[in-house]
């Protein structure tokens, strides 16, 4: 048996995203004249910078055991308690371009906060048995019965973050949508959340006009992952150098439903609404034929 208990950091500097650098500063009147390129080129919105001012750090804790047992089984378990923040929404290779990013143009530090990518807590339970019988068998029977592993993984997750937003831009910066208010109150009711009501409404209140929301960054969590994959795999051999394997894949056998984001819009009918199961899949079978050799 061996285990490991390890702290696992990353500090990422110059982190490269993307932004409109010709945003207004909050205030009153017409937006396009208080942009701040509006004097060099008037008729312009939009100016896409990629600049390298982002930042991440990562800490996290991380544990595992693994164990060999005889006649073929083995047993693995990790789990990873971390914490990821940054200042700027840097998926897709660090150049999304985020509509409700940044709030001050000229105040990165205001977008400090949990990274878009952030799980705190992750835990893995994987198993592998190679079926014992069969071994001394000839013919058509050891043919079917020896050559067998099943395998066995288990994956559960904290959710990840979102950041809450408003249906409109009342800062009257020129972007799509501001974050709210934060009331001090938390995003859950009274300890629990439905599919109907992730969110507590009464946790945020818009900005007033001009103004930007005193809510952070990524501030919200979705809901967790919880996931079985089974596998079964049947080896031949054919030649001393060739083996034919035959795998049978079930992921999510159980057919748990994973949840999608909720809807973050604070102030729409469907804030805090669940309607779909996100990028997860309903339990998936798939067989396949693989040559080792």
């Amino acid at each position: 048996m061996c285990s490991s208990d390890l702290y696992v950091g990353a500090l990422s500097r110059h982190v490269v995203f993307n932004y409109n650098a010709d945003l207004a500063l909050p205030g009153p009147g017409a937006i396009n004249p208080r942009r701040q390129y509006y004097a060099q080129m008037p008729n312009v919105t939009v100016i896409q910078r990629v600049s390298s001012q982002g930042i991440q750090n990562y800490h996290s804790f991380q544990t595992g055991v693994e164990r060999r047992f005889s006649k073929g089984f083995s047993l693995a378990t990790n789990y990873t308690w971390s914490h990821n923040t940054d200042n700027n929404p840097g998926l897709g290779g660090g150049l999304r371009f985020n509509t409700y990013f940044p709030q001050l143009v000229n105040n990165f530090k205001n977008e400090r906060g949990d990274s878009d990518v952030d799980v705190r807590q992750r835990y893995n339970l994987i198993t592998s048995y190679r079926l014992p019988f069969g071994n001394n068998l000839k013919g058509v029977a050891g043919v079917l019965a020896k050559g067998w592993q099943l395998n066995g993984v288990a994956t559960a997750q904290t959710g990840m973050a979102t950041t809450i937003q408003t249906p409109s831009n009342l800062a009257n910066t020129g972007q799509t949508a501001d974050r709210p208010n934060a009331t001090g109150l938390g995003d859950t009711e009274a300890g629990f959340r439905t599919v109907t009501r992730w969110f507590n409404p009464q946790a945020y209140v818009l900005n007033a006009p001009f103004t930007i929301g005193t809510l952070g960054r990524n501030t919200a969590r979705g809901p967790g992952m919880y996931q079985v994959d089974f596998s079964a795999f049947k080896e031949f051999s054919m030649r001393e150098r060739y083996t034919l394997q035959f795998r049978a894949e079930f992921f999510n056998i159980l057919n748990h439903p994973n949840l999608g984001m909720p809807n973050n819009v604070f102030g729409s009918s469907a804030f805090g609404v669940i309607g779909d199961t996100g990028n997860y899949l309903s339990r998936n079978i798939q067989f396949a034929l693989k040559l080792l050799f």
